[in-house]
């Protein structure tokens, strides 16, 4: 819908000329022709149309109307009816009786479609919808009918009526076309001087400066009326001045200086200002005094070249001339009517000055010499209270202004900051009554976006969060293309913790918008940001990085989003910690930390750097930042951590003295925070690693009592028997995990306190009640780690006090549960002892028995060697039964073993075996087979020489003696065999 233009003052003066012009050139030719008819006798018909002819040619409309109708009413089917209508039509025209005329025309396009003049309807349809102001349905019309029309000097007017409407519409583009085409078509005609002026204006607005410089520079105007030269002159000097040719534009000023008000006002203006960017003083009061005495006369004109000027000259920054030359018209105040712009701009030179109360002052002041006949100054004393925060004073401007002007042009963006205004006095009610009365039927315009962003607040301070989303989709279906409404939804969606929606809805926005960060890099980065944070709620941190990334000091304090940067950093550094990549995790952090000294983050910056750096090992650097973070006593929460994370890297450091430390002021200063049950269970551990048990043990029993949720209470009270038995003092230590199983039921260390607390029991040989725990921790807790341990243990005890069947029954279940320990321990040869014990052996003779079974006897190495071992604890024990038994073990060896270390054992204890039978001859010889069976044994060959050589002595064989001495000698000359052997030969002859 096209508005209105309000200040086409120039060319519209005109308008009535050139209508004027038309109906006199109109007439005169109807005349010529008329007195070139011949004069025939009339009937009475044709008399008394030609009698109402006569009258509307000598303009006489008033009375030709009469003829007209009175011909229409006596002749209603005559074949002059027609063109009567048409006539009539005309002259209500011309009499100003637009609505007649248009109604009546109407008429003939439906019902008189024979007369002579139906071509024309359209374009006088056209100049009645004009003079309506009707104009975009006037445009329609002349449309209409230039489509058919034949006749040049009506084709001309209405291109030009035609080019007044679309530039009343301000439609701009097509008034260009219009006035084109009258000019370059019809220059003959009379409406070619205007339709360059209009196309000279039609350029002017457009700011199509060449083409002013060009219409203007190549057309004669001699002929021209000197207020259309004077125009022309105009838009020409216009044009230089925008492209820079100023000596141009100045000469042609200079020749307007003494044109027309309206525009040697303007000449002066254009020179005193280009005076005043090149700073001649000089010129500059020259030409105001010149101005002033051109202006002597017409106030008028003076004031608004005051006015003119000084507003030109507070929009340079001159504020000191603006106030100047604006006070020159204010000073008169109190005698003149003056313009509202004096008190409007003197008030904002003032806020510039930061002189608030002045500015109101001046505008209050205003209000009471003069009425303010639209509100402006109203409104803009609203504006600097709403400014200053004053929101009572500016609701009380706002609401003066809607109750002065109901229904005025700026009624909707009053409405709005007096709505804002109530909003920010919490008065939530008055606020929602105007913002739901005003979107009833405001569904577009500039301030559309904020009424439903105060909406939005309005019902999100009711909790209506979901209302709020809603409202801004339906508005963004409407205006898709609205950024800034789209980021706004963005932040509420990220307030809901709808993150996912986040991400979607940025990703289709920088999808539909590819160049957003050139664009607008406020909402780009905004956006960024958000979508960046809601992949870090996600958990999705490589997402995160990437969004964040772009986001820095440079690129966001342009967009004036320079309070997001920390922000960003943080998040990006929290990101990159998540993912493991602590080292740059902390690059993220230290750009806070080293740009933003006093920014809200530092503190968590400088925890999280150290704490990056603690993930990391670098437990030196940790204790840096962690203290620099300690040192900013900030909060008492993030401190508590932050001592105890300096523990820790100390401890990992070990460096326990200072872990020791931290981690007592922990418990100390902060007893309630997060970690001081930690601190304090470390601390215990640290005095017990020092071996200062008692204050251990003190500190991890006080720790359930002061914190009896805390998850360490049953563990501070499971360590204190694990303290004890490390420190081999068994009997508190029993007695601990006693205790720990009584305060804790079923906790879980329960089955270890079983484990201990029977070790302990064990360790000071009470092995009824190491039993008692074990076989408890046995039935009830199948899937412990140390039920294995137990059960061996138990079966062991058992054996020992000769409870074979208790012992054989462990020994089973260890087999069946745990095959891979019960190998270890080598069950199945303990259950055979077992059962060797229950027939009569001892252990010893047990032990071996079931070890040469299991072992196949002779037939494998470690049968064998177990033969020998056994076999050596018969023949040396006192029961006789069991030396022949020795005997029979050994023959097998002898015969089957291929290892000469075995069969060389073997023969000397059949030897031996032979000595206990007395035997001597027999046990020498088995002694010398023992001897040379295995040479490299040089040890084994001395003894069983020096063995075979005290045999022979014992059967009297001297000789023999005397010659295995000799070989002992000759073997073995400095060693002890041999001076055990020469003592044999003592007493020989």
């Amino acid at each position: 819908m096209h508005r209105q233009k309000k200040n086409f003052r120039i060319e519209k003066g005109e308008l009535m000329v050139y209508l004027f012009y038309d109906m006199k050139k109109n007439i005169i030719i109807t005349l010529l022709l008329f007195l070139g008819v011949a004069l025939f006798a009339l009937t009475p018909e044709e008399e008394l149309f030609s009698e109402a002819e006569i009258r509307y040619k000598a303009q006489n409309y008033s009375i030709a109307l009469e003829f007209y109708d009175n011909f229409v009413k006596t002749y209603p089917l005559s074949s002059y009816t027609p063109d009567a209508q048409f006539r009539k039509a005309l002259c209500l025209f011309y009499l100003r009786e637009y609505n007649a005329c248009l109604k009546l025309l109407d008429t003939i396009s439906k019902r008189y479609k024979s007369t002579k003049y139906f071509s024309y309807l359209d374009f006088w349809t056209g100049m009645v919808l004009y003079y309506q102001k009707d104009y975009t349905k006037a445009i329609d019309n002349f449309n209409a009918f230039l489509a058919f029309a034949g006749d040049d000097i009506l084709i001309s007017q209405s291109l030009f009526y035609k080019g007044i409407a679309e530039i009343t519409l301000e439609s701009y583009n097509e008034a260009k076309d219009t006035i084109l085409r009258l000019v370059m078509e019809y220059s003959a005609s009379v409406y070619y001087p205007e339709g360059i002026s209009l196309l000279a204006y039609i350029y002017y607005k457009l700011k199509l400066f060449d083409e002013i410089i060009a219409l203007v520079e190549t057309i004669t105007t001699d002929t021209f009326r000197p207020k259309l030269q004077e125009k022309l002159i105009f838009y020409l000097a216009e044009a230089y001045t925008v492209k820079g040719i100023t000596d141009k534009a100045n000469t042609l000023y200079r020749k307007l200086l003494t044109s027309s008000p309206e525009i040697s006002s303007v000449a002066y203006r254009r020179l005193f200002l280009y005076e005043q960017s090149t700073q001649n003083l000089a010129s500059m009061e020259k030409l105001l005094q010149e101005a002033e005495a051109h202006f002597a006369g017409s106030y008028i004109y003076l004031a608004d070249f005051w006015v003119q000027v000084g507003v030109e000259s507070f929009k340079r920054g001159n504020l000191e001339l603006a106030e100047h030359l604006l006070g020159k018209v204010w000073n008169i105040r109190t005698r003149e009517k003056i313009n509202k712009a004096i008190p409007l701009y003197r008030s904002e030179i003032q806020l510039k000055k930061k002189n608030t109360a002045r500015a109101k002052e001046i505008l209050t002041e205003y209000l009471k010499l003069q009425e303010d006949t639209d509100g402006s100054v109203i409104i803009r004393l609203g504006d600097i209270n709403l400014g200053e925060k004053d929101y009572a004073a500016a609701a009380g401007y706002y609401e003066q202004y809607l109750k002065k002007f109901p229904g005025a042009q700026r009624q909707t963006e009053v409405s709005y900051f007096l709505a804002y205004t109530y909003y920010k006095q919490k008065n939530m009610k008055a606020a929602s009554a105007i913002t739901a009365e005003i979107l009833k039927e405001l569904k577009s315009g500039k301030y559309y976006k904020e009424f439903l962003k105060l909406d939005a607040y309005l019902l999100r301070s009711r909790g209506n969060v979901s209302e709020v989303i809603s409202a801004f989709r339906n508005y963004l279906k409407i205006n898709p293309g609205d950024v800034h409404a789209r980021v706004d939804l963005f932040k509420l969606l990220f307030l809901e913790k709808l993150y996912n929606e986040v991400i979607r809805e940025t990703g289709e926005l920088f999808s539909a918008i590819p160049m957003l960060e050139k664009e607008d890099s406020w909402s780009y980065l905004l956006a960024g940001y958000l979508r960046g944070l809601s992949y870090v709620a996600v958990k999705n941190y490589k997402e995160a990085i990437v969004s964040l990334k772009v986001i820095n000091g440079i690129t966001a304090g342009s967009a004036g989003l320079a309070a997001i940067v920390p922000y960003a950093f943080f998040y990006s550094g929290w990101a990159q910690y998540k993912l493991g990549n602590f080292r740059i995790a902390t690059d993220e952090f230290k750009k806070i930390i080293d740009n933003y000294s006093r920014h809200e983050l530092v503190a968590k910056a400088l925890y999280f750097t150290g704490w990056c750096y603690y993930s990391d090992s670098a437990y030196s650097e940790a204790v840096k930042y962690f203290s620099r973070q300690l040192a900013l006593e900030s909060d008492k929460t993030l401190a508590a951590k932050t001592t105890f994370f300096i523990a820790k890297s100390y401890a990992n450091l070990d460096k326990k003295t200072d872990a020791a430390g931290y981690y007592k002021d922990v418990y100390i200063k902060y007893p309630r925070a997060e970690f001081a049950d930690d601190a304090m269970f470390e601390y215990s551990l640290l005095l017990a690693a020092e071996h200062n048990i008692n204050d251990a043990v003190k500190g991890l029993a006080n720790l359930p009592a002061m914190y009896p949720e805390s998850s360490l209470a049953q563990e501070a009270s499971y360590k204190i028997g694990e303290i004890y038995f490390q420190n081999k003092d068994y009997k508190m230590a029993q007695e601990s995990f006693y205790k720990y199983r009584a305060r804790f039921p079923g906790g879980k260390f329960f089955d270890s306190a079983l484990y201990w607390g029977g070790l302990a029991a064990y360790n000071i040989k009470e092995y009824f009640g190491a039993l008692l725990v074990w076989e408890d921790l046995i039935d009830k807790y199948p899937g412990s780690v140390y039920r294995a341990d137990a059960v061996l243990k138990t079966a062991e005890i058992h054996a020992a006090n000769s409870n074979y069947s208790q012992s054989v029954e462990y020994y089973t279940i260890l087999k069946r549960d745990y095959p891979a320990e019960a190998a270890d321990a080598r069950v199945d040869q303990k259950t055979e002892e077992i059962r060797y014990r229950i027939l009569g052996l001892d252990n010893k003779e047990a032990e071996l028995t079931a070890l040469i079974n299991r072992n196949k006897g002779a037939n494998t190495t470690e049968g064998r060697k177990a033969i020998l071992e056994l076999a050596q604890f018969y023949i040396f024990t006192d029961d006789p039964g069991k030396l022949d038994l020795a005997y029979n073990m050994l023959l097998p060896v002898v015969e089957k073993s291929g290892e000469p270390e075995i069969k060389a054992r073997a023969l000397f204890l059949t030897g031996e075996y032979y000595l206990h039978k007395k035997d001597y001859i027999k046990a020498g010889n088995e002694f010398l087979k023992a001897a040379i069976i295995n040479p490299t044994n040089k040890d084994q060959m001395a003894i069983s020489i020096l063995k075979a050589a005290e045999m022979m002595k014992l059967a009297g064989k001297i000789k023999d003696v005397q010659d295995l001495v000799k070989k002992l000698e000759e073997n073995f000359p400095e060693s002890q065999w041999t001076s055990e052997g020469k003592k044999l030969l003592e007493g020989i002859k």
